[in-house]
């Protein structure tokens, strides 16, 4: 148990490091999905149209993806 919670903690700790690495809008978009929020929420909440949420959340999750390879790598 201990040593698949500290796996777990080192995965939270990267996913985290790495999204302060991307820019800010992605960091709001990503982090108000993780809070639970829906698309129209965060499009209200950014004063954004839906679709430009659901674009960027695409584009934001590729970015967080090649984050994460890349600390990997």
């Amino acid at each position: 148990l201990s040593t698949k919670s500290n796996t777990l903690q080192i995965e939270v700790e990267n996913t985290v490091s790495a999204i302060q690495r991307l820019n800010a809008k992605c960091q709001a978009v990503l982090t108000l999905i993780a809070e639970g929020y829906k698309y129209a929420e965060i499009a209200q909440k950014l004063e954004l149209p839906i679709g430009t949420i659901m674009s960027q959340l695409v584009r934001c999750r590729k970015k967080l993806f090649d984050e994460l390879n890349t600390k990997i790598s």
